[in-house]
């Protein structure tokens, strides 16, 4: 709670508010009503609630109130929203307390009025808050007052208006319904103190001078909204500040260490804070993709109405000093397993995306975790296996042989059915989420990374791999054409050290020259250096996987014919296919005399080959695996911007 923080009396207090007419109409609906009175009603008794920031312009016009008192007119420029809501609600309870015939009751609501609705100045009564010309007569006469307006439509803000008086009206009904005088009384009391001294704002005020609208603008238009991380962090701070002191501080400690570990793990590695919270929540909490809305998810989930005792709330309810202190433990356990589970998953996004990641935890698993992250990430498409990544570390945090197993499951998936097979990037995806719930929920683990091979087989069987690599599939403009080119390197390579990393050909200026066409993008077609070809084969062929190649730079190769392409070993100058320090370079130089229609297709049928080799999935015996839950629009897969980045840079090399 900020220290300048006042009440609403507080901000009234020798004050006029006016809004003036560059502010938008009354704005709130039901939503936001519903959360002002769950804030109420939650709040316990004689605590502070910080409700939102009121900045106001001096005007320099002041009055002498009938009274004696001076006030002072203020442009409302920023907050008119709340401040608005908060006297409709104390109007609402002064009219219930106006209703009754207790005495005390009466008093109440003649304080209210004179204190919060109206004072009256050389004998007219002028409202505490005069709201922009197109709402103010209906504001005046509908709701202060007991009038109508003579008109056929309300416009909208006055509906919403309208819509706000009978929303409270119905609540204060509910919350005395049953109740003798007497309690109802207490009730309303109760209420009254949450409202005009439990509620607090930060009162800003500007220099009269100051154009208000252009302050208006840059509050409104130009900040920058907080972050599903940074909501939930000040979220979960509000819910331990509900906690006594000791308690308070000691879990206030734990959030405030947990995020600070959080930020430093996703700090440096492009890893996208949302994709982390969406993902452990699949995992932990919901395998369906629309149980996830952010940070409502997470209120939702850690409910205030889970742990604040019902002695506490507006409702009268019995409960005993036991049950109170339950539920502090309760909101002390569960918050606390949130935020070490969230904090342990940054920590997993980091070593996944780091490629000399420690992996402390998996002793002489370490360097093979490694290797299967590196070959992962290279696909291009993670985020929908994170979940399952989490799953997995969380249920079995020292089992490094059951990472490698489940990260290579995935990579295969992610080479057969996104990178060669092209299928929809939603395909399994309802399936692998529910997986990655049901591992952390205790499924065995076997039984997880069997259902995974199956639904690889599913999408992207061995029929689907031949399609994908056929003959006039155009590679080129794929994202994925230099991971399977990468990774068919790697294969051939003597020893990993040997291959340069694959950034040196995906990321940088240099990258868009790092695919070779062994038959040029543009041949020359008035000489004979490529006549084996027709320009209808050459487009059919030029961007087929068995014409592309990794090289160190293109453009020593240009458009040149075949031999010279190829050289011979022991050439220098100019670079040549034959002295490559790439494998597959060497490899077509030792292999083919000249290149052709046919030998592009003798490459491409042995890469086919290859591939069935490098990523293989045995046929499930009892069929393939249906993905069991509809996927819809909402459910399409989210790439993280870990797999964006990838994928703009492939789009950047071929553009």
């Amino acid at each position: 709670m900020p220290n300048n923080a006042v009440t609403l009396l507080g901000a009234l207090k020798e004050r006029l508010f006016v809004v003036p007419d560059y502010q938008r109409p009354y704005a709130w609906e039901k939503r936001q009503l519903d959360d002002l009175w769950q804030d109420l009603d939650l709040m316990a008794d004689g605590s502070k609630h910080y409700t939102g920031t009121l900045v106001l312009k001096d005007r320099s016009t002041e009055h002498l109130t009938d009274a004696g008192d001076t006030v002072v007119e203020c442009e409302v420029v920023d907050g008119q929203q709340r401040l608005t809501t908060c006297l409709i609600l104390i109007d609402r309870l002064r009219r219930a307390f106006g209703s009754m015939a207790n005495e005390q009751a009466r008093s109440r609501a003649d304080n209210l009025a004179r204190t919060y609705g109206r004072v009256s100045i050389d004998g007219v009564p002028k409202a505490r808050l005069q709201l922009a010309d197109d709402l103010n007569e209906h504001w005046l006469t509908c709701i202060l007052g007991d009038g109508q307006q003579a008109k056929a439509q309300l416009t909208a803000g006055e509906e919403r208006l309208e819509l706000a008086a009978a929303f409270f009206d119905s609540r204060i009904a509910s919350l005395i319904g049953g109740f003798d005088e007497e309690t109802a009384l207490t009730t309303l009391q109760r209420l009254q103190t949450r409202v005009t001294n439990g509620l607090r704002f930060l009162v800003y005020e500007v220099e009269p001078e100051s154009h208000a609208g252009e302050i208006f603008e840059t509050l409104n238009g130009r900040g920058r909204d907080l972050t599903e991380m940074e909501k939930i962090k000040n979220y979960l701070l509000f819910l331990a500040d509900s906690l006594p002191p000791a308690r308070a501080a000691a879990l206030v400690g734990e959030i405030n260490r947990a995020w600070s570990r959080i930020y430093d793990h996703l700090a440096g590695y492009n890893a996208n804070e949302d994709l982390l919270l969406r993902a452990h929540w699949l995992a932990t909490q919901d395998p369906s993709a629309r149980s996830w809305r952010g940070a409502v998810s997470v209120k939702e989930f850690l409910s205030r109405e889970r742990f604040i005792p019902g002695s506490a709330r507006l409702t009268v309810s019995e409960q005993s000093e036991e049950d109170a202190e339950q539920l502090q433990d309760d909101l002390v356990n569960t918050v606390a397993a949130y935020v070490t589970s969230l904090q342990n998953c940054a920590l997993f996004t980091r070593e996944f995306l780091d490629p000399r990641a420690a992996f402390q935890s998996f002793d002489d698993h370490a360097a093979p975790s490694r290797a299967s992250s590196a070959h992962l990430r290279r696909s291009g498409v993670t985020a929908i296996f994170r979940p399952l990544l989490f799953a997995a570390r969380l249920t079995h945090p020292r089992d490094g042989q059951l990472y490698v197993d489940l990260v290579d499951a995935c990579e295969r998936y992610s080479a057969r059915v996104f990178a060669i097979g092209q299928k929809r990037s939603d395909s399994g995806q309802a399936r692998l989420y529910r997986l990655a719930f049901e591992l952390y929920s205790d499924s065995p683990a076997k039984a997880v990374l069997d259902e995974i091979n199956e639904l690889t087989w599913t999408y992207g069987d061995d029929d689907t791999v031949r399609a994908g690599l056929g003959p006039h599939e155009n590679w080129y403009w794929r994202p994925g054409h230099k991971y399977f080119l990468y990774e068919y390197e790697l294969s051939k390579a003597a020893r990993p050290s040997d291959v340069q990393d694959f950034e040196t050909h995906f990321i940088g200026s240099r990258s868009p020259r790092t695919t070779e066409h062994i038959l040029p993008q543009k041949p020359r077609w008035d000489s004979d250096d490529w006549d084996t070809f027709t320009e209808e084969e050459h487009a059919q062929l030029v961007n087929g996987i068995g014409n592309l190649m990794l090289t160190d730079d293109n453009s020593s190769y240009s458009r040149k014919p075949f031999a010279s392409k190829k050289g011979v070993r022991g050439q220098q100058t100019p670079p040549c296919y034959a002295e490559s320090k790439l494998f597959q370079e060497r490899e077509v130089a030792e292999t083919f005399e000249s290149w052709t229609a046919a030998t592009i297709d003798q490459r491409r049928r042995a890469l086919v080959t290859w591939a069935l080799e490098r990523w293989p999935i045995t046929p499930p015996v009892t069929g393939s695996v249906e993905d069991e839950i509809p996927v819809g629009a909402d459910d399409a897969l989210e790439l993280d911007t870990e797999d964006d980045a990838i994928t703009a840079a492939s789009e950047e090399m071929s553009s």
